[in-house]
């Protein structure tokens, strides 16, 4: 469990890069049964809850859409105008929106549920017209581009407007931190040994996860513990 956990922390990192990439060819090409593969695999390990996760997530979706206001589209006690550069009420729409779609979208959700449907387009419309922001660049660049293309990538484009489309498209082209020339350095080096990782191991049905293992290196209170150099 523990190394599974791991793989998907791996398979996080490396979404970003993964992502701009899918979510262009997507809406551009007929998507190929390698790409198919590829955009199953991702739903399954990294978005869609597991089967013994998929009740809890099925309640919480129902919390949410039960929640929602849907003359706004927003949610009364979520404090939109907060812009803390850690805590951030705003991006919790959005973890509400990938809530829902993923009890919408997963198998034996709650696909046949009109009413969820509509409050997950109705949540992502107005976050798209008001494009929250965050002083905090990271927001903006990763974590928003994130949970965007996750929803995007659980609905499918087949089951999106081309508003919708468009406007999560713009927003993945956000994640482009690696072509700047501030708090790139790091997160590049990190996106590049994940994009690896993703391709030797994390697109196989059973992955070999020998090279994780012989990752985590370490004696004493860091046996086992995976070095970070950013952090010290």
């Amino acid at each position: 469990m523990a190394m599974f956990k791991l793989c998907s922390t791996l398979l996080i990192q490396s979404f970003l890069v993964f992502i701009i990439y899918f979510v262009n060819f997507a809406t551009t090409a007929p998507v190929n049964d390698d790409l198919s593969t590829v955009r199953e695999n991702v739903r399954k390990i990294m978005l869609w809850p597991s089967p013994e996760q998929l009740s809890d997530v099925l309640v919480q979706a129902k919390a949410n859409l039960s929640t929602l206001n849907f003359d706004t589209c927003q949610w009364p006690d979520l404090n939109y105008t907060t812009r803390g550069p850690e805590n951030w009420d705003p991006v919790l729409h959005m973890f509400r929106i990938a809530t829902m779609t993923a009890a919408y979208t997963a198998p034996g959700g709650l696909s046949n549920d009109t009413k969820l449907s509509l409050g997950i387009h109705c949540a992502l419309k107005v976050w798209i017209e008001q494009d929250w922001q965050n002083p905090n660049w990271w927001w903006n660049y990763i974590q928003d581009p994130l949970i965007a293309t996750g929803i995007m990538m659980m609905l499918g484009v087949e089951r999106m407007t081309k508003y919708e489309i468009d406007a999560i498209v713009k927003m993945s082209y956000r994640a482009n931190w690696w072509i700047k020339d501030w708090e790139g350095g790091a997160n590049l080096v990190q996106a590049t040994d994940k994009y690896h990782r993703f391709h030797q191991d994390c697109l196989n049905t059973l992955p070999p996860m020998e090279e994780v293992r012989n990752s985590l290196k370490g004696t004493g209170k860091n046996k086992n513990i995976l070095y970070d150099p950013q952090y010290r």
